[in-house]
């Protein structure tokens, strides 16, 4: 059995396509795209971004995904089939998930200082976009395609209070701790975009949603109460704790993306 052939570089600009196929596409020619390798006859897509166009058809097979990039398909017709795992035709370039982490919290301050409030966590990114335009569909059943923005990064913990400070006398009160960062902005939707010729209108599956907030930091903790100090009288009492900061709010949600159907003329 034939594997499924390697595209040479990522293939996005369309002057570039001949490179990522084996032969020239011609009027009639059929091109397979998959990310299978055990597709015969299949062409691999990158998962960095892809770009095709040709005056023939081309068939996808099995989930194409392609996190946070652009994919462009260009043709007379377009079909769907599953590849050799049984998964159907699919698309997916919404953005990766965030797994970074937050700032680390700052040292406490001084003196019983309230500790500063975290950094706002990092936005998530945004969606990667679908274009295809056809003169005709023929999909076997409705053709899920998902540019999801990527959720918000968590806040940064807030900073913790400072110790309180020895009196002659009474201790002083630890600092309060800083309240936790806000969460980061979801990533924005990316586009769907759909042309086509001939009826049927494409039975699309579309989802353009923003990513989520993220998650709100947690509050510094607060410093601790100064020791009592005593000046040749009764020693004062010691200082209290600082309270805790609050934890940050969840971030925004991110907008959502465009999805364009519409029959060309």
């Amino acid at each position: 059995m034939s594997k499924a052939k390697t595209p040479r570089g990522k293939g996005k600009p369309r002057k570039h396509i001949a490179e990522a196929l084996a032969v020239e596409p011609f009027k009639g020619s059929i091109t397979i795209l998959t990310q299978d390798p055990n597709v015969n006859g299949g062409v691999m897509v990158p998962p960095d971004g892809y770009a095709i166009a040709t005056p023939g058809a081309v068939i996808i097979c099995g989930p194409l995904v392609l996190p946070g990039q652009d994919l462009e398909i260009q043709a007379e017709t377009i079909g769907t089939q599953t590849d050799t795992k049984g998964q159907a035709a699919a698309i997916d370039t919404s953005a990766p998930a965030w797994n970074g982490a937050p700032p680390p919290p700052l040292p406490p301050p001084v003196s019983g200082s309230n500790g500063a409030t975290g950094a706002t966590g990092d936005s998530g990114m945004n969606g990667g976009n679908t274009t295809i335009q056809a003169d005709t569909y023929k999909l076997t059943n409705p053709l899920a395609i998902r540019a999801e923005g990527g959720d918000g990064g968590t806040g940064q913990i807030g900073q913790g209070g400072g110790a309180g400070i020895p009196f002659m006398g009474p201790g002083s009160d630890g600092g309060q701790g800083g309240d936790g960062g806000i969460g980061g902005t979801g990533g924005r939707g990316g586009a769907i975009t759909i042309k086509y010729r001939n009826l049927p209108v494409p039975r699309i599956d579309a989802s353009v949603k923003g990513g989520k907030g993220g998650k709100g930091g947690k509050g510094g903790s607060g410093g601790a109460g100064a020791d009592h100090r005593g000046a040749g009288t009764a020693l004062g009492p010691p200082g209290h704790r600082g309270n805790p900061g609050n934890e940050g709010k969840e971030g925004l949600t991110g907008p959502e993306g465009k999805i364009i159907i519409k029959q060309s003329v």
